[in-house]
């Protein structure tokens, strides 16, 4: 029974019928055919994705540069664009607007607290610069001044600036901060304080040559580099104070200097300028005296044409200088001196009573002269006389005097504006005269003075 079993068991299974899958196996086979076929899909949507980040949008402010295994090959303007996918290509965008950068190098450390407030309202550092901390820049007259300057610039050949710079704008900022040094090497701290545009257009100068050089010329346009702010150019904190105070003394004097040539300039066109420059120089010229000089009629004598007041003061003082030296002056020296200013004296009296010079001045002068010409005439006809009248009081006392008083009593009785007193003679006692003017009569002579000056 036993070897009965064991050989029945022996004998394999019988092969399934033809046209019958194991359910196994057809899932099995199933699910493969539906893993390959998502496989496929997702191969294919791969390779789209990959072929569609070769593609970029260019804006109107921008341009692209498009490289092919890293080499810049062309450029393209605004639109849609292609390109084989990255890393075998890629497309640049670069912006080609306007740009504006800050440059604060040479900026004192300040707070937030401190940004938003004027220099004015802020403490006052004592302790000088931190060079951890503050920048600043050391001027041509070994001065420091803070500056903080703001470039504009723009990109005019994308292509040649990307193929040479990585990072314009770091290139910029350190252009910039480099020109400074040299330029404020070559000027005072006032000037740059003072004059800002001039060094200012001077690092813009030296940044766009050096960057022409760089990256050819034109591709980066510098439109300007400015100041952003009215104290944007300023000394340290520490001497804020004495330069404010400086500032405004300089001002009155700027002040001051501009109302004295505005008047001496309203005085040149009274009197007439050549005149003018004749007496007392060109005090509009103060800041040019290369032009402090006569240039009219007789140039070759200064002593003779120009800025004589100023001459005669000079003169005057260095008589009084010689006067008040140790020991006796030398008398030949100052009689030279004491000559050379009588000269001048005259030289000035002819400019100012010329018929030709204008003024209050002159006038005056001419004005004097002609009251002394008259007084002169007037006590040379008064000596005439009184020698006439004294030649026949000589003859005649008596007869003379008695001529004389009757000719003064017929001039005060004939003048209608006295009034007259009339008293009988020979009247005894004490006579008292009490003057109280008629009122009628007082009228009459009012009306009589009217009436002459109405004439006149």
């Amino acid at each position: 029974m036993t070897e009965e079993h064991n050989d029945n068991a022996m004998i394999p299974d019988a092969p399934a019928p033809a046209g019958e899958t194991d359910p196994a196996m057809r899932s099995l086979s199933d699910s493969l055919r539906v893993s390959f076929a998502l496989l496929r899909i997702l191969m294919v949507l791969f390779v789209i994705l990959f072929l569609l980040t070769g593609v970029k949008t260019i804006k109107s402010n921008e341009v692209g540069i498009v490289k092919v295994f890293g080499r810049k090959t062309d450029v393209v303007g605004e639109g849609l664009v292609y390109n084989w996918p990255f890393p075998v290509g890629d497309i640049q965008v670069v912006d080609v607007r306007q740009k504006t950068l800050t440059v604060d190098n040479f900026w004192m450390h300040e707070t937030p607290e401190e940004a938003g407030r004027p220099l004015a309202e802020r403490s006052r550092r004592n302790e000088g610069l931190d060079p951890g901390r503050d920048g600043a820049l050391l001027t041509g007259d070994r001065y420091f001044v803070h500056i903080r300057m703001q470039c504009t610039y723009s990109v005019q050949n994308a292509f040649d600036v990307a193929s040479r710079v990585d990072n314009l704008e770091k290139l910029m900022h350190q252009y910039i901060a480099d020109a400074a040094v040299q330029a404020a090497a070559t000027r005072t701290a006032e000037d740059i304080r003072g004059q800002p545009e001039a060094f200012l257009e001077q690092i813009r100068g030296d940044v766009q040559g050096a960057v022409d050089t760089l990256v050819g010329n034109d591709a980066v346009r510098i439109d300007n580099i400015l100041l952003p702010q009215a104290d944007a150019v300023t000394w340290p904190l520490a001497a804020y104070d004495a330069y404010e105070r400086a500032q405004a003394a300089q001002s009155e004097k700027r002040s001051r200097i501009d109302q004295a040539v505005s008047e001496a300039r309203q005085l040149a066109e009274v009197i007439g300028e050549e005149h003018f420059i004749q007496l007392v120089g060109r005090p509009w010229n103060l800041d040019r005296p290369q032009q402090q000089r006569w240039t009219g009629a007789g140039a070759d004598d200064k002593d003779r044409s120009y800025n004589l007041i100023g001459q005669l003061t000079g003169v005057r003082g260095r008589i009084e200088a010689l006067r008040r030296q140790a020991g006796p002056p030398n008398p030949e020296h100052l009689a030279a001196l004491q000559s050379k200013a009588k000269r001048l004296r005259a030289r000035i009296d002819n400019v100012l009573t010329r018929v030709d010079t204008g003024g209050e001045v002159s006038q005056v002068i001419r004005t004097a002269d002609a009251e002394r010409t008259a007084v002169i005439q007037s006590a040379e006809r008064r000596a005439e006389q009184f020698q006439r009248l004294l030649a026949q009081y000589r003859q005649a006392p008596d007869v003379f005097l008695q001529k004389l008083w009757s000719e003064v009593y017929d001039d005060i009785v004939q003048q209608p504006t006295n009034m007259k007193y009339y008293l009988s003679p020979g009247q005894k006692g004490q006579t008292v005269i009490r003057i109280n003017p008629d009122p009628d009569v007082l009228q009459e002579l009012l009306d009589y003075q009217w009436e002459q000056k109405r004439k006149k």
